[in-house]
């Protein structure tokens, strides 16, 4: 038969002490490891919430903004559709004397459209400059969160015990209590 092919069994002595290794470094860190996962899944939770809050807040923006620019439209097309219906019916009913009066509604309402698309120009640039700022803002707050996020997670890392060398630290400690490590000689 050969050796190479047969498994080498493991010693109870050793899985038993492998397994107080684990059931010691719960009881020393769990709680510590538990806290740090409780304080990471708070810090994703808030992260969500505040950015979630923000799509919702400038979705509510945009909506207004539009809400406001669709009224502004409408309220600006039934004044031509008026003022064109004005006109028709006083060219249409008038004398050649009253053509004047008909040049005059024309003249109002080419004003009024000017008058309208400098206004709806302006709302444009208002909305463009609106959507500008809250990109940036959004932007920013993203970078502060990532930074937020690196911080905290230095942080742990600096704090945390890593654990190799844990690990040996308690496999040592466990070959010391059962004396199986031979500490060196001191020469006299």
């Amino acid at each position: 038969m050969n050796d190479k092919t047969k498994p080498v069994p493991e010693k109870p002595a050793a899985r038993a002490a492998e397994g107080n290794v684990d059931q010691i470094r719960d009881i020393l860190f769990g709680g510590q490891m538990r806290d740090y996962e409780r304080r990471f899944e708070e810090l994703e939770e808030r992260l969500k919430r505040d950015a979630e809050r923000m799509r919702a807040e400038m979705s509510k923006r945009f909506d207004g903004v539009e809400a406001m620019l669709k009224d502004y439209s409408d309220r600006s097309s039934s004044l031509h559709k008026r003022l064109e219906t004005e006109l028709k019916n006083s060219v249409e009913n008038l004398s050649s004397g009253q053509e004047k009066l008909g040049k005059a509604l024309r003249a109002e309402a080419f004003e009024t459209d000017e008058k309208n698309e400098a206004q709806l120009s302006v709302l444009r640039d208002r909305l463009h400059k609106l959507a500008n700022e809250t990109a940036d803002s959004m932007r920013q707050t993203q970078d502060q969160l990532s930074a937020t996020i690196e911080r905290v997670g230095a942080n742990l890392r600096d704090e945390k015990v890593a654990r190799d060398e844990l690990a040996g630290f308690f496999s040592e400690m466990a070959l010391r209590l059962t004396r199986q490590f031979e500490l060196p000689k001191v020469k006299a």
